[in-house]
Formats: structure tokens, sequence, C-alpha cells
């Protein structure tokens, strides 16, 4: 049984290796495909640049709010709970700054819609130019809210992180007085 087994495993890893090859012919045409040095590159080859470029872009946008959207809500549903915290400011700023950037994100994907949607709305329909004009603008915005995009996401991490630093060796506070503020509980009525 023992030597069926082993038959069979080699037989599966030499389907493997079979695929695997396979897979490395795939890749050497494709990366034949590939413009040499000097030639103009044709048609198709710039279609799937410009595909990449468009997935990488995308992917960018979505890992930047991703990082931001976690920031913030691990930071504002895990308020610290150090005594007397120095720098309070550095958190309000950091919050600040990540929901900027949380904004820019999202607005920055919806420029990307329009300028997209833009050669439907214009030059599809014989408006060559004014398209142009449109996505001029549409680009603008775009990379005003990429820039905020980008700036408050530096600006929030840095000040949590700096809150964070200064307020390291700060001792915690007492566990009575951290439930009362974290679930800020009213005393109970007096009774009469």
């Amino acid at each position: 049984m023992g030597d069926a087994n082993l038959s069979e495993a080699l037989e599966k890893l030499s389907e493997a290796g079979v695929k695997l090859s396979e897979a490395g012919v795939k890749l050497g045409e494709a990366i034949s495909t590939q413009v040499a040095v000097g030639e103009r590159p044709n048609k198709e080859f710039l279609l799937k640049d410009i595909e990449r470029a468009n997935v990488y872009r995308l992917e960018l946008i979505k890992i930047m709010l991703a990082m931001a959207s976690g920031v913030l809500a691990f930071t504002v549903s895990f308020r610290p709970s150090i005594e007397n915290p120095a720098g309070i400011w550095l958190m309000s700023v950091g919050w600040i700054a990540l929901a900027l950037s949380i904004v820019g994100g999202v607005f920055m994907l919806w420029m990307w819609e329009k300028f997209y949607i833009s050669y439907r709305d214009y030059d599809n329909r014989g408006k060559k130019e004014d398209g142009k004009t449109y996505r001029k603008s549409i680009t603008e915005w775009r990379r005003f809210w990429q820039f905020l995009q980008y700036l408050g996401l530096i600006v929030g991490v840095l000040s949590i992180g700096l809150f964070a630093a200064i307020n390291i060796d700060r001792p915690p506070r007492e566990p009575a007085k951290r439930a009362a503020i974290e679930t800020r509980v009213a005393p109970p009525p007096a009774m009469l």
C-alpha cells in the first residue's frame, strides 16, 4: 500500500511539474510580446498598460481608505485609558485628519467615475472638445481630493503616533475611574 501511495504522489508531482512548465512557457510568451527598446508600443500593449495602472491606482486608494478607517475606528473605540494624558489635542488632530483622508478618498473615487463616464457623455456623442474641458476640471478636483487623502492619512497617523509616544510612560487610570469614564454612568438619584 505504501508503494501505491508513493507512485501516486510521484505521478501528481509529475503532473504539477508539467503544469508549471506550461505556465513558464506562457509567461515567456507574454514577456516576448513586450515592446522592445526603441519600438513603438502597439495598441494592445498600451491598453494592458493602462489597465494595470488603473488597477494599481484603485488598490492604492482602497488601501489608504482602509488604513484611515481602521486607525480612526480603532483609536475612537479604544480611547486612551491614561491618567491625565498629555497632548490630547494631538489625538483630536489625528481624528480630524483621518476623517478628511476618508472623505478625500471617497471623493477621489467619485471623480474617477465622473472622468470615465465623461467619455460616454461627451466623446461618444461627438462633443470631444467639451469632454476634454470637462475632464480637465475633473482632474483638478481629483488632484485636490487625492492630496487631501494623502495629507490626511500622513498627518493623522503621525499625530496619533506622537500622542502615543508622548504618553507611553504615563500610568493607566484606576479601573474604577476608567469604568465610570468609559460607561458615562450617572450616579443614582438621591432618595427622599
